[in-house]
């Protein structure tokens, strides 16, 4: 028997596509390694602290059921389950990690086989410096946003299934992307909708024609995917618990919408990964964009790919527009941002090609991506969140004895938010999220509660927190924790 060397699939291009994985591991790691060396946690987070030290695994799962996202809610019990304390929520978001690193590797892969990017460089830089956007920083710094990366991960399988690299589709692949989309949906709506940016990138970068029937195609399985959301958001949460929640009822105030659209949600999506941009820097990256969409429609049938791209813009982020909430955070704006900044990014690799300093554009870009993303993760999360559990630590350890078993209250009363980090309040881009102190909220502080008694090894029972509209007494065997005095310490340090 004789073996034919000719017979084998040539593999070149493999190896260089595993190397190239490699590098893109290397740098990921690089990047977000604050939020896995590092030992924290941020207000939701502590609910599943909370859940962790008093068995309430299952309970939690009712809001995320309530929010039609059941298999998210899943995905929280399942961390509660796998987890012992406040350090254990690293594991969870270094697998958010490698979720962000196969995201970029399987865009890089769609890229690459759909001939979507000529320039083998831009090819590369692409899929990297996107999956580094300040949605991704929250995925991965913000351990209760973990399974959110996996929602992203099945719209972009959900797409590849639908329309194949040749532009083909038929009535089984519809069906599996239909189902991969409603899984999507089921754990986060808003990061399924980069379903969208998906078809974008497909038919408004690449430079031939879109098919447009592959585009109806594409919206008739967004539509029934949005459907099935809406059922599981509006009736199933009616039939088990015969209860909704608020933010998911349907705005009646449209033009007010749309004007909060302009100002929050598109704004901040321009100003790609500066989360705190001085006004300059808005002009100068709404002039980019502006070149960016000129590329655009420069390109063959440009025209029709401009209407697209903005039709598509806007599509991404229809579920937070049709609700009565206006919140426009990061971990919801993923789609909207992801579309904007590749708009962002081709204007600057336009500007680059006609002044021939791609030499120059390319590692630069690199360079101030990466320290943007380890700055905001630094700054944004990991510093102010350690600091702040340190000083109510060290405040508990001075005022409650150790053998002390009666009541702990928290004063949350007129704290002010975002004290422990360079983060402005005035920004329109912090929300909860980057820069958000944990100890003023009354659902975080149970769970920080918890986990200083058991580092400690004491015996007091936390009896919850004094707010604004709520007035919990302390009669007797009761101990007080100021929270304002805390910030109030910390800003004096300043």
């Amino acid at each position: 028997m004789t073996f034919d060397r000719n017979a084998l699939p040539k593999i070149d291009f493999f190896k260089k596509d595993l190397y190239l994985y490699f590098i893109y591991l290397l740098f990921f790691l690089l990047v977000l390694s604050p939020t896995y060396i590092f030992s924290y946690a941020l207000s939701d987070d502590w609910i599943l602290i909370q859940a962790i030290y008093n068995n309430l695994t299952t309970s939690i799962i009712d809001w995320d059921v309530k929010s039609g996202r059941p298999l998210y809610g899943l995905f929280k019990v399942i961390i509660t389950t796998s987890l012992n304390n406040l350090g254990d929520l690293r594991y969870t978001r270094f697998v958010s990690v490698l979720a962000i690193w196969i995201l970029c590797c399987l865009f890089y892969k769609m890229i690459s086989n759909r001939k979507i990017l000529e320039n083998k460089y831009q090819k590369i830089l692409f899929p990297f410096i996107l999956c580094l956007l300040p949605s991704f920083q929250v995925y991965a710094s913000w351990a209760i946003c973990s399974p959110y990366v996996l929602s992203i991960l099945l719209s972009l399988l959900s797409y590849c299934c639908l329309i194949d690299s040749n532009g083909n589709t038929n009535i089984c692949k519809f069906f599996i992307s239909l189902i991969l989309l409603c899984i999507s949906f089921s754990i986060y709506q808003p990061a399924a909708m980069c379903f969208l940016f998906f078809v974008f990138f497909d038919n408004c970068v690449r430079e031939k024609d879109f098919n447009l029937k592959n585009l109806i195609t594409c919206a008739i399985v967004i539509s029934i995917s949005m459907l099935f959301s809406f059922f599981i958001s509006k009736l199933v949460p009616q039939f088990l618990y015969d209860d909704l929640i608020n933010r998911a009822n349907l705005t009646s105030e449209f033009l007010k919408k749309t004007l909060w659209f302009f100002h929050q949600p598109l704004m901040n999506s321009i100003a790609n990964y500066n989360i705190n941009p001085s006004f300059f820097y808005k002009i100068i990256s709404i002039i980019i964009v502006i070149i960016g969409l000129y590329s655009i429609y420069n390109k063959k049938h440009g025209g029709k790919k401009l209407l697209l791209t903005l039709l598509l813009a806007v599509s991404s982020y229809v579920p937070n527009l049709v609700v009565e909430e206006s919140w426009a955070a990061y971990r919801s704006l993923v789609s909207l941002e992801l579309i904007m900044t590749s708009v962002f990014i081709i204007g600057i690799f336009y500007i680059s090609d006609k002044f021939k300093i791609n030499h120059v554009t390319y590692p630069t870009i690199i360079i101030l991506v990466m320290f943007f993303s380890f700055k905001n993760i630094l700054k944004g999360f990991v510093i102010p969140q350690i600091l702040e559990f340190r000083l109510l630590y060290n405040e508990i350890a001075k005022n409650v004895p150790q053998d002390f078993s009666g009541n702990l209250l928290f004063n949350v009363k007129n704290s002010e938010n975002k004290t422990f980090s360079d983060i402005s309040d005035n920004t329109l881009i912090g929300y909860d999220e980057f820069g958000q102190t944990s100890m003023i909220i009354p659902f975080a502080t149970p769970g920080m509660a918890e986990e200083i008694k058991s580092e400690r090894k004491m015996s007091y029972k936390y009896a919850g927190s004094i707010t604004n509209t709520e007035n919990i007494k302390c009669d007797e065997n009761c101990i007080i924790i100021d929270v304002t005095k805390i910030i109030e310490q910390n800003k004096s340090l300043k």
